[in-house]
């Protein structure tokens, strides 16, 4: 996923440059989940996340896709 796609998922009625903006913030004020995503390849530079990292997302943010019934 590229950060923009994530952050449109969780922030689906938010501009781009704001659903981008709240969820970085948001995974910034997740204890201990930036160092994980780092040991994972994670840099601020990078304009998209690997499988890895969405799956580390998934775990401490929840995800973004409803639960199937």
């Amino acid at each position: 996923y590229g950060k923009t796609e994530l952050a449109l998922l969780y922030y689906p009625k938010s501009s781009i440059l704001a659903a981008r903006r709240l969820f970085m913030r948001d995974l910034k004020r997740i204890k201990g989940l930036m160092p994980l995503l780092e040991t994972k390849g994670y840099s601020p530079n990078k304009k998209t996340f690997t499988c890895q990292q969405v799956a580390l997302i998934f775990d401490y943010y929840g995800s973004p896709y409803p639960p199937d019934d």
